[in-house]
């Protein structure tokens, strides 16, 4: 058995990941999804460095069974930092059919290393993983990689823009560790392609290689559980709704739109939404009420963000949050459950609702109840 410094290194990753997951499992956080995958990257991670831990001190000899299960879900870490930065950002508010797409790769690398999971154990040991690759294997870990540095771009860009809303001076500041544990996600995506590129083209030395894979273990294991941290320090941030002026954004500041056709525009929405009540619809995007109406998307955008001061989900969730308190405030509707009402107008999750609901009202959906009864008697 050998435990070199990048092993023991990962050692330490192993047992700090167990710590971080059972604490942010106790914290009571209101968006469900993004700490369900923040544990889930703790977990995938933890389980990366177990396995390397395994097989460089050799003990994966005694545990042959699990050599290599931990392949495909290496794979599984960048769409999961993607959509966890999505949630935090609240570019995302529930996840979509179309988005078990990102499971695509993992997928096929299991598939890819069946054969392997069926061997013997003592085969297994003796085995190596590039007689199950159609291709030479730095050249898919090298693809592999790509895709990592992708996802990784999407983030930059997306706390980029994040960065760009008016936010106050702790937001920022928590927004400015988010990219930078971003940027150090593209550089270690980076070094490790680097990494294999070297191998690829036989220029790699036994000092680049060891130098580049201490650099690339601490920066991944630094990022993720730097994300970790930041969940545990501020979990109130991290889980609510980061508030923005829209009507001051200089997005609209060359806009072509006339006062007049800018307030026919705001009356015909209004109108709208108050007689047709399409938010019922818990499906509608912006683009089909600016179908209905006859407003080109970008005009009706704009109207919403300038006039009105908000965004198009937060224009509709306060519909529905009205509705709600309409139904709850009817008698004919009290033996119907919160989470019944929250359907029937437009909600499509229980999360969404109490987060909503509470954002616009200071109340939680039971709460708000409770007084409306209270007065009633």
């Amino acid at each position: 058995m050998k435990l070199d410094l990048i092993t023991f290194f990962a050692s330490l990753g192993v047992i700090q990941g167990i710590f971080l997951w059972l604490v942010i499992w106790k914290k009571q956080q209101p968006t469900k999804p993004a700490k369900y995958l923040l544990l889930g990257l703790i977990t995938i991670h933890s389980y990366v460095l177990f396995m390397y831990v395994l097989m460089q001190t050799s003990l994966h000899k005694v545990v042959p069974h699990f050599i290599g299960t931990h392949i495909p879900f290496a794979l599984l870490i960048a769409p999961c930092l993607w959509f966890y930065l999505q949630f935090l950002a609240q570019a995302k508010i529930q996840f979509l059919r179309y988005d078990f797409l990102h499971l695509l790769p993992a997928l096929l690398q299991f598939i890819i290393l069946i054969p392997l999971y069926g061997l013997s154990g003592e085969e297994k040991i003796n085995a190596c993983f590039c007689e199950f690759y159609p291709l030479r294997l730095e050249l898919v870990e090298m693809v592999k990689l790509l895709i990592s540095f992708s996802y990784g771009w999407l983030s930059f860009r997306l706390i980029r823009k994040q960065l760009k809303l008016n936010l106050n001076k702790s937001q920022t500041k928590i927004f400015k560790w988010v990219l930078l544990f971003v940027v150090l996600y593209l550089l270690d995506s980076i070094g490790s392609w680097v990494f294999h590129l070297t191998y690829y083209l036989k220029i790699q030395t036994s000092s680049l290689a060891y130098g580049l894979s201490i650099v690339g273990v601490l920066l991944l294991t630094f990022v993720l559980y730097g994300f970790a941290y930041l969940a545990i320090i501020y979990p109130d941030f991290l889980s609510n709704k980061v508030e923005h002026s829209a009507s001051n954004s200089p997005k609209y500041h060359s806009s072509s739109l006339k006062d007049s056709t800018k307030e026919h525009y705001k009356d015909t929405l209004i109108a709208y939404l108050e007689s047709e009540k399409p938010y019922i619809n818990n499906t509608l995007k912006l683009e089909d009420v600016a179908r209905v109406l006859n407003i080109p998307t970008p005009h009706l955008s704009e109207i919403i963000n300038q006039d009105l001061g908000k965004n198009f989900s937060e224009l509709v969730n306060g519909y529905r949050v009205e509705a709600v308190k309409s139904k709850i405030s009817d008698p004919n509707e009290s033996h119907k459950t919160l989470l019944s009402l929250a359907f029937e107008v437009g909600f499509n999750s229980k999360s969404a609702f109490n987060r909503f609901f509470k954002e616009y009202t200071g109340m939680t959906p039971s709460q708000y109840r409770k007084t409306i009864v209270a007065n009633k008697t």
